[in-house]
């Protein structure tokens, strides 16, 4: 199992294990590309589509996604990989309050690949005419925004009981 198979698998139970605000916030600072394995990004298409409790309810938003998920066709008559990851994910245990941490991880992650792709871009034109080079420079904002993407709330806080 790759480190991404597991970062992404960990922050999808964390968001499925939170309470509506803070599974809410959570989604808030995430895109479904951020997650690097195409199963993660249609599972966390899903949670955008979910009801969240008030309360940690795992289970029910589980079944609310494996649902939405049929719905949507996204299931086929051979599994390919997306069941299997549902049914993994069942297994794991939500924390909920490392959400901080596992979403500055992956979208760090998705930084560092922009900037990586960035710079291969701009390798690869530094030869080539002006205009070439000045068009890769033009993904610099890209990786920028990636990076601020990083830093915003330093946590996460699950709601305080009434």
């Amino acid at each position: 199992m790759s480190v991404d198979s597991i970062a992404g698998r960990e922050l999808l139970a964390a968001i499925m294990a939170a309470p509506h605000a803070q599974a809410d916030a959570a989604m808030g600072r995430l895109q479904a590309k951020d997650l690097p394995l195409w199963q993660h990004q249609r599972i966390y298409e899903a949670l955008e589509n979910v009801s969240f409790a008030e309360h940690q309810e795992p289970g029910s938003v589980l079944i609310q996604v494996n649902s939405w998920l049929l719905q949507a066709g996204h299931y086929q008559d051979r599994d390919n990989g997306l069941r299997a990851e549902v049914t993994a994910l069942a297994e794991v245990r939500g924390h909920p309050q490392l959400l901080p941490t596992f979403i500055n991880s992956v979208i760090n992650t998705r930084w560092r690949e922009e900037a990586r792709a960035f710079a291969e871009r701009i390798l690869g034109r530094l030869e080539g005419p002006d205009s070439d080079l000045i068009a890769a420079l033009g993904g610099l904002g890209s990786v920028r925004d990636h990076y601020h993407r990083i830093t915003p709330p330093r946590h996460i806080s699950a709601p305080k009981a009434a």
